[in-house]
């Protein structure tokens, strides 16, 4: 009986330890080459078609009318300001939808072909094809090229936007800056040298600029002027993919997934339930799953709350904003935190010790409407009281709960 009561209690404990990920069904088998998140619904690119999933990969669907026969979808970007889905084909050109990839429109401008990477913020579209750029404020009516200070490359594989600057990240020469509206760009090198230099992706996030190159993953807090390696640890080098939630970091490579969460100082290995050499060329997530799509065009799951936290309980809609009290309580060092949304709202979940010092940000995020639960693991602090207070535009509200160690 001791026995059972052990290895009971150890599987509780160690759940996380046993997340693995799922593969989902529907996608093709061609190469797959994006994925890409609008609220809980998922959109998919291989090299022949677009997928959309709305049940977290239960079932896809093929949403290709309107694209022309040779496709290889590269790229997605969301705008809120026009609720308007755009994707990139390389072989095929620039689409839009304004019915969530039910339906496509080309843009027919100054370019047709190969555009490689798209982007949005506030008015803007702005879209990388070859080593040509290129930015519209009025929903493609009009484009300006981007061009001064041309990087010179065929391989502009990713733009991020940050506030009122846009950074390019190329594959052979590194990271360029501009400004919106701008047409001249800056390159941002600093201390990246030779193999650090081919970009294979770009993220903004945390007030940081972060790439992921052929010699390994670098981020910036002062615009470029110097670099830091967040990966000396690992044994990997070539690494395909980034995503960034918060202060949690997923790097997809040739043979693992990786995941730190506390901002690239340690690293975890994630890959279970992959095939050997999965390939990841893209990471995503929505409320409840973090997905991978794999160069063979698979696109697997995990549940996100199995390794950071936070999951979706509940999509019935909450009739109002409620902040439960976190149980167990006392805790050591596991306790759930639950909350519920009436409507989709940024989010922010903290804790504060005793002298009102933030000591941890669960959640700073848009969630949509839901209940949701958020496993918090205080193993890094000490025993004592403490806070946690969820804020949103239209609530906020704080709870105490006690670590006893």
């Amino acid at each position: 009986m001791k026995t059972t009561i052990s290895l009971f209690l150890f599987l509780i404990f160690s759940s996380s330890a046993f997340a693995q990920w799922t593969l989902t069904n529907g996608v093709g088998t061609a190469n797959g080459n994006t994925i890409y998140t609008v609220g809980n619904d998922i959109f998919a690119g291989t090299d022949s078609k677009a997928y959309r999933t709305t049940n977290n990969g239960d079932s896809w669907i093929e949403i290709n009318d309107g694209f022309g026969p040779s496709r290889k979808i590269r790229d997605f970007a969301y705008s809120n300001l026009t609720s308007t889905l755009w994707c990139a084909a390389e072989n095929s050109g620039l689409y839009f939808s304004t019915n969530n990839g039910t339906n496509w429109i080309r843009e027919y401008s100054s370019f047709t072909t190969s555009p490689i990477a798209v982007a949005t913020a506030n008015q803007y579209v702005i879209m990388s094809r070859s080593n040509y750029i290129y930015s519209t404020t009025n929903n493609g009516v009009n484009w300006v090229t981007m061009d001064g200070n041309d990087p010179s490359s065929s391989n502009q594989k990713s733009i991020g936007i940050d506030g009122n600057k846009i950074y390019l990240g190329d594959g052979y020469s590194g990271v360029y800056v501009t400004f919106l509206g701008g047409t001249s760009w800056t390159q941002i090198n600093g201390n990246l040298t030779g193999n650090s230099q081919a970009i294979n992706e770009l993220r903004c996030a945390n007030g940081k600029i972060y790439v992921v190159t052929e010699a390994g993953i670098y981020s910036s807090t002062n615009n470029g002027t110097n670099w830091i390696n967040l990966n000396p640890s690992l044994s990997t080098t070539s690494i395909w993919s980034l995503s960034i939630l918060n202060s949690n970091i997923f790097i997809g490579t040739a043979n693992k997934i990786y995941l730190s969460t506390n901002d690239g100082i340690n690293w975890s290995d994630i890959t279970a339930g992959l095939p050997a050499n999965p390939n990841v060329t893209e990471i995503a997530y929505n409320n409840q799953y973090i997905f991978a799509m794999l160069q063979t065009g698979a696109v697997y799951r995990l549940l996100k709350s199995s390794v950071i936290g936070i999951n979706n309980i509940s999509s019935e809609v909450p009739s109002k904003y409620s902040l439960s009290q976190n149980y167990p309580n006392p805790f050591n060092p596991v306790t759930n935190i639950e909350f519920s949304l009436p409507e989709k709202s940024f989010v922010k979940l903290s804790v504060y010790d005793i002298s009102g010092r933030q000591v941890a940000q669960l959640v700073n995020e848009n969630l949509s409407a839901g209940t949701f639960k958020y496993d918090f693991n205080a193993e890094n602090l000490t025993s004592g009281t403490y806070f946690y207070k969820l804020e949103t535009d239209k609530f906020s509200e704080t709870k105490k709960m006690i670590l006893l160690k």
